[in-house]
């Protein structure tokens, strides 16, 4: 005898060596949990004889029933039929202790029989909350990997994961350290963002390392690039400092111009050049900007790693989940799929925020509030005494990119800052607004994104009371006759 689980049934296969229009009686014993329902005025066994999904005729089918010593108020009810029927061609006999249930005519394919019977409450024990609560988990016990996950993720984190206490935050009118933009990013969510290379790049055009040039689309395309049905704009880059100009950088900030110096000719290149190359030096560059926060004192540990490290961790989880139930045979329900997707959600997410930084750390970080604020509410009366200067605007711009509040500094320079600047051209002519360069940037940040990310694909490392119904309530079964 051959026994497996197929979807939501267990599945016995039964031969007899030899035999040959042989009659056999086959007994299984089981014993099966939960099985009984309970009302306020009676108790309730709501019983699948055979099953609804056998792919053979039965000739004959009947049941017994046993009721305990005591019972009363007895009344059964049964169903023949297709799954849903309320066909009742079923001969019922009153036993000494219970019923016979005697199926009158064949039952033809994927046709079952089913009973109902009921008594008066008190001649078995009903469960306790106690006992509802455990039989719950028992038989979901899949539901309770999310919160299971949640309470382990939530005090690992608690435990190891929080940052030391931060004190009130002070406004600054400086970046803390002379950090740089790429540096503020990661120290602010402990990740280097494609939007922090892209403040990078500005940063150094700023400085005077290299020059944006925005290009228009031509032709046909550029046609449908204003009609706003496409956006094919391009970018150039012009290099204007040698390699032996770049000492007072920093190594990423060098990594960043190396990478664009490895794909220009004669020291320009557009951005569509960095497609399927730039990829490779990200890396670098996010361990470039971790080394020099570490020599800061403000990590013990790299954050980007420890954040992959919980991401791999939970995709396993979630491929170990599956590969368990195939090999139990269980049906992947979609239930089950969602309890596991939560599960690597919530492992996912705490592992984005257990990323511990150190006092020192801290101390920094709360630097970095203070300064975000000053670049949030500039324009706001409390900071209506700062005396606003275009070059103020370029310098701090990089880190309101990095900082995502490059919209409200821009607003605070309004008629301030009126010029476009030498280091971003190709915006055409008329009146310049400070809002326009932001919003030129928000398009070179978008392009850029898309094509530092880009790699060749090469690259890349789912009852009772007229209430009952064949097929309904525990039990039953199905078979295919080999």
């Amino acid at each position: 005898m051959d026994r497996c689980e197929v979807r939501t049934n267990i599945e016995y296969k039964i031969w007899v060596p030899g035999a040959s229009n042989a009659i056999r009686n086959v007994i299984i014993e089981y014993r099966v949990a939960n099985a009984l329902r309970f009302f306020d005025d009676h108790d309730e066994l709501y019983w699948n004889v055979t099953g609804n999904e056998w792919e053979i005729p039965i000739h004959r089918a009947s049941a017994s029933l046993h009721l305990p010593a005591g019972a009363s108020q007895v009344r059964a009810s049964a169903f023949t039929g297709l799954f849903g029927s309320y066909n009742r061609d079923v001969l019922i006999d009153t036993t000494a202790d219970g019923f016979e249930f005697t199926v009158r005519s064949s039952l033809s394919f994927r046709e079952g029989l089913t009973f109902a019977v009921g008594w008066a409450p008190g001649v078995v024990a009903r469960p306790s909350a106690f006992d509802k609560a455990t039989g719950f988990f028992r038989a979901n016990a899949f539901f309770a990997l999310p919160f299971i996950a949640l309470v382990a993720m939530f005090t690992l984190w608690y435990l190891r994961g929080r940052d030391p206490r931060r004190r009130p935050i002070a406004v600054q009118y400086e970046p803390p350290a002379k950090m740089t933009p790429a540096e503020i990013g990661m120290l602010v969510d402990n990740r280097l963002d494609l939007r922090d290379i892209t403040a990078t790049l500005v940063d150094l055009a700023v400085k005077g390392y290299i020059r944006i040039e925005e290009k228009e689309p031509t032709g046909f395309t550029g046609f449908l690039d204003d009609l706003g049905l496409v956006d094919r704009k391009d970018y150039g880059f012009t290099i204007l400092k040698p390699e032996s100009g770049w000492k007072d950088l920093t190594l990423h900030e060098t990594l960043m111009l190396s990478s664009l110096s490895a794909v220009a000719v004669q020291g320009y290149l557009n951005l569509s050049d960095l497609q399927n190359n730039f990829y490779q030096s990200i890396p670098a560059i996010k361990s470039a900007v971790y080394k020099k926060l570490r020599e800061r004192g403000y990590y013990t540990n790299n954050p980007m790693t420890v954040a992959s490290i919980y991401c791999i961790v939970a995709f396993i989880l979630f491929g170990l989940g599956i590969i368990l139930m195939i090999w139990r045979g269980l049906s992947i329900g979609w239930g089950d799929l969602l309890s596991l997707l939560l599960t690597i959600i919530i492992i996912y997410i705490f592992g984005r925020i257990i990323p511990r930084r150190t006092i020192a750390g801290t101390r920094a970080y709360e630097g970095v509030l203070g300064f975000e604020e000053f670049l949030d509410r500039v324009e706001s009366d409390r900071f209506k005494n700062i005396v606003k200067t275009p070059e103020m605007f370029e310098k701090f711009l990089p880190y309101a990119m990095a900082l995502k509040v490059e919209k409200k500094w821009s607003r605070a320079f309004e008629g301030i800052y009126n010029r476009q600047p030498e280091w971003y051209a190709g915006m055409g002519g008329g009146m310049f607004r400070s809002y326009m360069l932001v919003s030129a940037l928000d398009g070179l940040s978008k392009h850029s994104g898309a094509a530092m990310m880009s790699s060749p694909r090469s690259a890349s490392g789912s009852g009772l009371g007229g209430g009952g119904f064949s097929g309904g309530g525990f039990g039953g079964g199905g078979g295919r006759g080999f």
